[in-house]
């Protein structure tokens, strides 16, 4: 179940006839001139285009570097700016090798590499979802391996029904079979109330 929602907070929403989570794929849009979100026709109202960036090369870690400053600049108006970077796996990869030249050794006697967490100016740079060796995509989260979120999380909001909100039900006897079965009710969706604020880094 926690997979699913995993996979719905990335989605497009389309999935499930319809009943799938609006995930980020519909409120940060790769092209966000197109579509309706909340009710709203982004093709007629400018305020409700996130901003969206391009990345031509997977694993070149400059230019990756160059497009998160003009990302995170579209992003950031006065005391507004992206508080939180969700990466797939490769874009994840691409900002690591980009700091791995310039990390410094400071114990004399433990050659340590690698670096426990990442941020980008303030916000902090999280993966999520895997990547197996040989695979183009991320596996598990549903966000693709070449993806990446700058998001402001003043403005995106978890809501979620009081009644239904992880809600076990009482056990049921199966007809067909020696098991017994136990719903666990949820209901709700991802919102968002300034699209401007947000962004997406894309192949």
């Amino acid at each position: 179940m926690s997979n699913q929602i995993s996979i719905g907070i990335y989605s497009d929403g389309t999935g499930s006839a319809g009943k799938q989570i609006t995930g980020l794929q519909a409120q940060v849009a790769d092209s966000p001139t197109t579509g309706t979100v909340g009710g709203i026709n982004r093709a007629n109202f400018a305020f409700w285009q996130n901003q969206t960036k391009t990345q031509t090369s997977s694993d070149n870690s400059t230019e990756l570097q160059t497009n998160m400053q003009l990302l995170w600049t579209a992003c950031s108006r006065g005391v507004d700016r992206p508080d939180l970077i969700v990466s797939g796996a490769t874009y994840y990869n691409t900002f690591w090798s980009g700091l791995t030249p310039i990390q410094r050794l400071n114990s004399p006697d433990k050659g340590v590499r690698g670096f426990k967490s990442f941020q980008f100016v303030d916000a902090d740079v999280v993966l999520d979802g895997g990547q197996a060796l040989g695979s183009a995509n991320d596996w598990g989260s549903g966000l693709s391996a070449t993806r990446m979120y700058f998001l402001n999380t003043d403005y995106i909001y978890w809501s979620v029904h009081s009644g239904t909100n992880m809600e076990p039900m009482d056990e049921k006897m199966a007809l067909s079979q020696d098991a017994t079965v136990k719903p666990i009710l949820w209901a709700g969706n991802l919102t968002m109330s300034n699209a401007g604020l947000q962004g997406v880094l894309h192949a």
